[in-house]
């Protein structure tokens, strides 16, 4: 049997050596964090030592970083009691069920709000993979006085995610999108800026984030922080040029900004039917945001894209090579043309009905 081709990057990582690694030792620390004694004093070092490599890697004091479960809870915590939420267009769904007004990226410059009102803008959107101009909006957010959240998981280890370079008041990352383990995220939050647990009970996390750490994956997320991510974008060119040569249907969505997400429109296919014949082919994509469960996507709704039920998302990792995408483009020559054969009654063939 072939090996399978893991194309879906973008919804979650294999975890590295070094993060499995820290997190099997971590596993021998079984002392709370908060106790006392010297199995807890133990516990709270690696603790703390994890915490100033995941605040190093964003240009942050240790003290403002809270640890989460992951990207979603990091979010909701960001957002949490912040009055009018403005957000873009283009959010992950745990941030655009967050606000109460969403807006293009470019009316979000133009109009942050004033006074106690928050915006927030995802840096890498996760379906089609458009980087959006951090600092720039918090610039303006700054001049208007009003707090500024960016969902940076897709950004983080990829592109900058200086705190400091960016302005930004709070940021969300995860540990599995960059080879940690699921379960572990981060929020930072710039010192003065004030947040609302999203439960009460439990003093952990500055009294933040309520709960014994999990520090087996907290390790194992400082671990994968430290390793430098391998850069993608060749691969994502190498595809692209394989799409012009060989796909002439297909349709390669811009901009292909952030180098390990590429939208793909397959006019006439739909999008979950090439996932799961690509699947059984052993290849493995998605047909957008793993947290969407097949319906359609709301970002493609609200950008009015024409194919938005043929677009498969295929997002690469260090794991991937050159021969990936040629396995990729080939089985999608095939699959394609399994949808535009004509069956003997006329019609074209849809597999998966």
């Amino acid at each position: 049997m072939r090996e399978l081709v893991y194309l879906d990057n973008a919804a979650s990582t294999r975890p590295l050596k070094q993060a499995v690694d820290a997190f099997n030792e971590a596993l021998t620390l079984f002392a709370n964090p908060s106790s006392g004694h010297a199995f807890g004093a133990e516990a709270r070092e690696l603790l703390e030592k994890s915490r100033n490599i995941i605040a190093e890697t964003l240009n942050a004091a240790p003290d403002e970083i809270v640890f989460t479960s992951g990207g979603t809870e990091a979010n909701a915590l960001a957002l949490n009691g912040r009055g009018h939420v403005t957000a873009s267009i283009l959010e992950h769904s745990s941030v655009r069920e967050n606000a109460d007004e969403l807006l293009t990226v470019r009316n979000l410059i133009a109009n942050p709000g004033t006074g106690h009102g928050t915006v927030s803008c995802v840096y890498v959107c996760n379906e089609n993979g458009a980087v959006q101009p951090i600092a720039d909006i918090a610039r303006e957010t700054r001049k208007r006085g009003v707090l500024f959240h960016t969902d940076a998981v897709q950004a983080y280890g990829r592109i900058d995610c200086d705190v400091k370079r960016l302005g930004v008041d709070l940021m969300s990352v995860s540990a599995h999108k960059i080879g940690g383990i699921r379960g572990a995220g981060a929020l930072y939050v710039r010192n003065g800026v004030k947040v609302r647990p999203l439960w009460r009970g439990g003093g952990q996390e500055r009294g933040l984030r309520g709960g014994t750490e999990a520090l087996p994956l907290i390790a194992a997320f400082a671990a994968a922080a430290r390793v430098k991510q391998p850069d993608t974008r060749p691969l994502l060119e190498y595809t692209l040029e394989l799409i012009r040569e060989k796909l002439p249907g297909a349709i390669p969505v811009p901009p292909y900004e952030a180098p390990h997400i590429l939208m793909l429109a397959l006019p006439g296919c739909p999008g979950q039917a090439v996932v799961r014949m690509l699947s059984d082919m052993g290849i493995c994509v998605s047909a957008g945001s793993a947290c969407g469960r097949g319906k359609t996507s709301a970002v493609l709704k609200a950008l009015n894209f024409k194919h938005s039920d043929s677009v498969i998302r295929v997002s690469f990792g260090g794991m991937n090579t050159r021969e990936d995408v040629e396995r990729l483009i080939g089985s999608l020559a095939v699959v394609t043309e399994r949808f535009q054969k004509p069956a003997a009654h006329g019609k074209p063939v849809t597999p998966y009905n």
